[in-house]
């Protein structure tokens, strides 16, 4: 709403839209963990000579 005092240009619906935005953020967010998509090893001939 601060903005909308600033710039009478923003509609009701756009921050109404924001709001529910936040909402879902505020819902998920916690719910978020870390996954392990891909994983990538990458090999050269110098790595092979450590052993």
């Amino acid at each position: 709403l601060a903005l909308a005092r600033v710039n009478p240009a923003v509609r009701r619906e756009e921050v109404e839209a924001i709001e529910t935005q936040m909402e879902a953020l505020h819902t998920a967010i916690p719910q978020a963990g870390p996954r392990l998509d891909a994983l990538r090893f990458i090999c050269s001939a110098d790595f092979l000579n450590l052993a």
